[in-house]
């Protein structure tokens, strides 16, 4: 019986780094490219109580590669801003009853997609920002900008 490349490729037990393009040698005079499977996204969870300071540090833990952080039913006291500064984030509540409320005399946004600087240094793509509410608390905040 003879097996086609795709045959023999698929029972090759091999497990490749993804998302790496890899050149496989069949041994019958020729070599084939394979596409390796991306990696499964991190996805991190963050409780009410870590507030903003907790936010922050989920998404510095998922790096370049990106990933998910899950906001919990709760209210989240944001005291600094919440900031995506890379690519490939999800940041995602449990719908109405999870609430970012701007603690008083905060005096900051509540969430920045992208670079904070006045003149943004990089582009941010890939953001998906879902379910959840935000509270800017604008009685208890002494202005409207932040510099």
């Amino acid at each position: 019986m003879r097996l086609s490349a795709i045959n023999m490729i698929s029972k090759l037990p091999i497990n490749l780094p993804a998302p790496k393009l890899m050149l496989l040698w069949l041994g019958l005079g020729f070599a084939t490219a394979l596409l390796a499977a991306p990696a499964p996204r991190q996805i991190l969870h963050v409780p009410p109580a870590a507030g903003s300071p907790g936010i922050n540090k989920a998404l510095a833990t998922l790096g370049r590669e990106g990933g998910e952080v899950v906001l919990s039913a709760g209210t989240y006291r944001i005291t600094q801003p919440v900031i995506i500064r890379q690519d490939n984030i999800t940041l995602r509540g449990a719908g109405p009853a999870t609430l970012l409320r701007l603690g008083d005399q905060a005096n900051c946004p509540v969430l920045i997609i992208g670079d904070e600087a006045r003149a943004p240094r990089r582009i941010t793509r890939r953001v998906c920002v879902a379910d959840f509410r935000i509270d800017g608390n604008r009685a208890r905040q002494q202005g409207e900008c932040w510099n």
